[in-house]
């Protein structure tokens, strides 16, 4: 039987468990926000200009940040049937295809560029 030390220790822990998750969250939206905000200049300066290496690194930095962004986001917010090791497998990947799509394009940016 728990008594009620034991149940108000749960709800401390609970409580900063949620307090953690929610600051762990909040730069995610407020990335989200921000691209919200400059989606406009975005499409101006990025999207409608002529590509360069450039451009395409920092569509890479933008967008792979976005995805582990929302990677974490699922993550946190599903994370009483997430464990932890499935999160690492998850970051280590999205670095992995972040890491592959970069030195994929890179080399063909590169040489349109000649």
């Amino acid at each position: 039987m728990s008594t009620i030390a034991e149940v108000a220790e749960y709800i401390s822990v609970a409580r900063v468990v949620q307090i953690i998750r929610i600051c762990q969250m909040v730069p995610c939206i407020l990335m989200f926000y921000d691209h919200i905000l400059t989606f406009d200049q975005e499409v101006e300066h990025i999207w409608k200009s002529s590509w360069s290496l450039n451009t395409v690194v920092y569509i890479i930095l933008r967008y792979s940040g976005s995805a582990t962004g929302l990677l974490t986001m699922f993550a946190f917010l599903a994370q009483a049937h997430v464990s932890n090791d499935v999160f690492q497998i998850l970051v280590s990947s999205v670095t992995d295809l972040a890491a592959a799509l970069v030195h994929d394009i890179v080399p063909v940016a590169e040489s349109s560029l000649c």
